[in-house]
Parts: C-alpha cells; structure tokens; sequence
C-alpha cells in the first residue's frame, strides 16, 4: 500500500472512531419534577459523582428524573428520590442498580455492579 493511501485509511479510521466515541458518550440529562430545593440539591450531588466516576460501562439510561414525591423506579425514565441527599455511596447505588437489572435475550444479566466503594 502506498503512503498516501495509508495516511487517508489511517485519517478515516481516526474520524470513525472518534464520532463512535462521542455517539456512545452520550451527557445523561437530569429533569427536576417539582423545582423543589431538595430536588435541586439531589441534581447538582448527582452531576457531581457522574463527573467524578467513569460510569459509561453502567449507564444504561441517558434521562433521569429527580422526583421527591415518587417512588424510585427505572421505567419508562430512571427516576429518583431525594432521600439519599448527602449520601454519594446511596445516591452511586440508585444510579447503578437499574442497570444490573439490565438482562439480555435469555434473562442474563448483562452488567456488574462498580466494585469501586464511593467515598
């Protein structure tokens, strides 16, 4: 192969993989159902571990709701309670475990919880 066809297939694999990376590392949204205060601190705790933890590998879910009157569930939105408000161990687990229930076509789990302990 000549040298220049190798510096074009070299640019096009570095321009594929680059806009796969950033197809797959999709932000996830944080909604507040009420505004309340509660709601609001719940938000600004969660966008502080996504930050802080490489999550990709367990986020199955690119909307979440912030709800202090709902019970917590996954479907059809992740939606969360304020209750764990000061906890990042409680608030990482209710992140994360929605996705360990995440199973494939024969009812396998298809993730592992983080073993990573949240400070």
């Amino acid at each position: 192969m000549r040298s220049a066809n190798r510096h074009v297939l070299a640019v096009t694999c570095s321009v594929f993989l680059l806009l796969a990376g950033l197809t797959f590392a999709q932000p996830v949204t944080i909604q507040l159902k009420h505004g309340t205060d509660a709601e609001r601190r719940t938000k600004e705790e969660l966008e502080r571990i996504l930050a802080s933890y490489d999550l990709s590998k367990y986020t199955f879910t690119h909307e979440v709701v912030i709800d202090d009157k709902a019970i917590p569930h996954s479907h059809p939105v992740l939606t969360l309670h304020t209750r764990h408000l000061g906890s990042v161990k409680e608030k990482l687990g209710s992140f994360v475990a929605p996705a360990d229930r995440v199973t494939d076509d024969e009812g396998a789990s298809v993730t592992e919880m983080p073993q990573q302990e949240a400070a």
